[in-house]
C-alpha cells in the first residue's frame, strides 16, 4: 500500500518539453545590501531548448538607491535556475576604480540537457569598458544568451 502511495504523490523532477519556460529567480548585491530572490518575470526566463537572447532587468536593493551607494564596490547578480536546482555564482555586473568602470555587456549560458531534463548550467560572461561613469546606481539591463546543448550521456 506505501509503495502504492509514493507512485502516486507528483514527480518533482523537471520534465521540460521543448518552449517551457524554465524558472528562474535573481537576487543582486551592492555594498553589503542584497535584494531576496525573486522569480524573473516569465517573458524573461529561459525557454528549454530554445535558443534565444533575453533581456533582463534585475532588481535594486532598496538601500542602495538612498545613502548606502558606493561607487567603488561592484554591483553583483546571482540566478538561479529549474526551481533552483542550478545557481550561478556572483557575478560582477558593475565595478568601477582606479580610473576605469567595467559593465557585464552579456551573460552567456549555455544549458547541457538530455531528454527532457537540464543537467548542467554553465556561464560566461563578456565586459565593456564604457567611457562615461553612471551618476547614481542602478542595474544594468542585462542580456542573457541561452543556448541549449544536448548531452553525450
Amino acid at each position: 500500500m506505501l509503495i502504492a502511495l509514493v507512485l502516486l504523490l507528483p514527480w518533482r523532477a523537471a520534465a521540460y518539453q521543448r518552449g517551457d519556460v524554465v524558472s528562474t529567480l535573481v537576487r543582486t548585491q551592492h555594498g553589503g545590501w542584497r535584494t531576496p530572490w525573486t522569480e524573473v518575470m516569465r517573458s524573461e526566463m529561459p525557454r528549454f531548448r530554445e535558443d534565444t537572447v533575453i533581456r533582463v532587468q534585475p532588481p535594486v536593493p532598496s538601500e542602495v538607491l538612498g545613502d548606502a551607494y558606493r561607487p567603488d564596490e561592484p554591483f553583483k547578480l546571482s540566478l538561479a535556475f529549474s526551481e533552483s536546482r542550478f545557481v550561478v555564482p556572483w557575478v560582477k555586473t558593475q565595478t568601477q576604480g582606479g580610473g576605469s568602470r567595467h559593465v557585464l555587456k552579456y551573460l552567456q549560458l549555455t544549458f547541457f540537457y538530455s531528454g527532457s531534463d537540464i543537467l548542467q548550467v554553465k556561464w560566461t560572461g563578456d565586459c565593456t569598458c564604457p567611457r562615461s561613469r553612471p551618476p547614481t546606481v542602478r542595474a544594468p539591463t542585462l542580456f542573457f544568451r541561452a543556448q541549449y546543448t544536448r548531452c553525450g550521456c
